[in-house]
């Protein structure tokens, strides 16, 4: 039903954290959740650390075409479901944004989207 794509660039330090947040996101959903991670040419371990809680992680090669943007596609591409949530590895999902993706199976399938609150703390 969702599909979450993190994308990064040497964000070691921030994965336990994203991880932890997914986690509690899929603990508390009822439907199904892919997770994606997408590296960007990371030069410390953040794939390694990814590999240990994502579906999937896909390496992006150092190029002068390399974006967020080249991320995002690549994981959409990879995405199995109908919506994709698309955070930084720098983020994480916030608990008062799990009653936004609690229903999220019952919106009718000709939904556009959904966009939810950034908090920064």
């Amino acid at each position: 039903m969702l599909a979450i794509v993190a994308i990064c660039r040497n964000e070691a330090d921030n994965i336990p954290r994203l991880n932890a947040s997914i986690a509690a996101l899929k603990a508390y959903v009822s439907f199904p959740v892919q997770t994606i991670f997408v590296d960007s040419a990371s030069t410390d371990n953040s794939r390694e650390l990814a590999a240990q809680e994502f579906d999937t992680v896909i390496e992006l090669e150092e190029s002068e075409h390399l974006s967020a943007s080249a991320g995002r596609f690549a994981g959409t591409l990879e995405a199995r479901y109908p919506w994709i949530f698309y955070l930084d590895a720098d983020m994480e999902v916030s608990h008062e944004f799990f009653h936004v993706l609690e229903n999220l199976d019952k919106l009718p399938a000709d939904s556009i989207g959904v966009i939810g609150l950034y908090i920064h703390r």
